[in-house]
């Protein structure tokens, strides 16, 4: 892509290895259906359309108190539409890159968070080192995230966007950098690496439903040893001398040289020539708009067809494998999973456990960004998300599958009959 700000370089579109995996990350988060649908339900668990801003202060019952109401109305908004924009990040780097900027709101000017999305930056793995001041002592304070101060490694990201320098961006790490020998490390690297052994599987299934879409004529010429070796040996000497007086090759078979018909000329010139022809022009559609369809082969010329391929590998199974790394990486349930009521029940339990855990992970996050944003103690603030639950009709199936079914009432014994009342005598 030409432009402004696509060029390899700083401040641009990256060149070589880090442009193509930056790439197929970024085919692999927007383009995949699978991964596509994993956010989207991670969305659903995590996202809310209000995010409930504190700040410490007296007023409150636990020493926070809320927002103004017009404040919190827009900021909760915002640091919703952020968390929204931040997943594919969370799960593609393992870190959240973001700027701050001015925005006025009814006449006063405040700062908010903005998101560079996934594709706006590049990023590596750097160790920390003492003495190393100008810009990098700069980035290194506006590293966010627990445990950043006595990290050995962190991120460095440069953006993409021209407008925006590597001083100004924030960097807040959900997962701790290492080293490693990939460029641009991601925590998507086993999903993108079988997501690429998908696509090879795809692009051999195509090229081999277009190989048996065709028919395949193969021709081989049979020549026949002499049975009787006084008059065929004489038959063949004859054929070699003929072919040396006219000055054609002498391993021509006497069948192309007795043809005759329009033909004739070509296959004295090369039989293989002629045998590709023919089969060309009767498989490949060469005979249409000529005079006719019919092409008769030499008496010693066997023709056969080549058989279809065969994949040996199911698509379905490929398909599963790979759908079964997405949902492990995000802590997802497969739908396969959820046929009867009680693993239903346990599966939607674990995927929910999951889930809180990332928004414990967000809340933290949130908190940083506000108080990069605003200038304060990420301890002075708090950020409550809403914690999700198992969905009701699952759980009491769960709680009536896990108790044990009543005894059935023993039925009432008969009572025995009357004796017959006895004659008098």
């Amino acid at each position: 892509m030409a432009g402004r700000g696509w060029a390899g370089g700083a401040g641009g579109w990256p060149s070589g290895a880090p442009a193509e995996k930056l790439g197929r990350l970024l085919q692999l988060v927007r383009n995949d259906a699978t991964v596509r649908a994993c956010l989207a339900r991670v969305g659903s668990y995590v996202v809310p359309r209000h995010v409930a801003l504190r700040e410490r202060g007296p007023e409150g019952e636990d020493g926070f108190h809320a927002l103004a109401e017009e404040l919190d109305a827009f900021l909760g908004a915002h640091f919703a539409r952020f968390l929204a924009g931040a997943l594919e990040s969370l799960f593609a780097c393992g870190f959240v890159v973001f700027v701050v900027r001015r925005r006025e709101l009814r006449g006063k000017v405040l700062s908010v968070p903005v998101l560079l999305p996934l594709g706006g930056f590049t990023w590596t793995v750097q160790a920390v080192e003492s003495g190393r001041g100008g810009g990098a002592g700069v980035k290194r304070k506006r590293r966010l995230g627990c445990g950043e101060e006595d990290a050995l490694y962190y991120y460095d990201v440069n953006p993409t966007h021209p407008e925006v320098r590597a001083e100004q961006l924030f960097v807040w790490s959900a997962r701790a950098a290492a080293p490693g020998p990939e460029a641009m490390a991601s925590p998507l690297d086993g999903v993108l690496a079988e997501w690429d052994a998908v696509r090879e599987f795809e692009a051999l299934a195509r090229r081999t439903d277009e190989w048996n879409s065709t028919k395949h004529v193969t021709t081989s010429e049979k020549v026949d040893a002499p049975r009787d070796q006084t008059t065929d040996g004489i038959s063949l000497l004859d054929d070699f001398r003929r072919y040396i007086m006219s000055g054609q090759h002498t391993g021509i078979s006497s069948n192309y040289m007795m043809m005759s018909g329009p033909e004739g000329p070509m296959a004295r010139e090369d039989p293989s020539n002629a045998a590709n022809s023919w089969i060309e022009d009767f498989a490949f559609a060469g005979a249409k708009g000529q005079a006719t369809c019919v092409h008769v082969m030499p008496p010693n010329t066997t023709v056969g067809e080549l058989g279809a391929l065969e994949l040996k590998h199911d698509r379905e199974e490929v398909l599963a494998r790979f759908e079964r790394r997405v949902l492990g990486v995000f802590e997802l349930t497969s739908m396969r999973e959820l046929s009867g009521q009680n693993t239903a029940a346990l599966a939607s339990e674990n995927e929910v456990r999951g889930m809180r855990r990332l928004v414990v992970q967000c809340e933290a996050m949130l908190e940083h960004v506000y108080a990069a944003t605003f200038e304060v103690d990420a301890a002075d603030v708090r950020v409550t998300l809403p914690r999700p639950m198992v969905p009701a009709a699952l759980g009491a199936a769960g709680a009536g599958g896990a108790a044990k079914p009543a005894k059935k009432a023993e039925a009432a014994k008969p009572a025995k009959k009357a004796e017959a009342a006895k004659p008098a005598k």
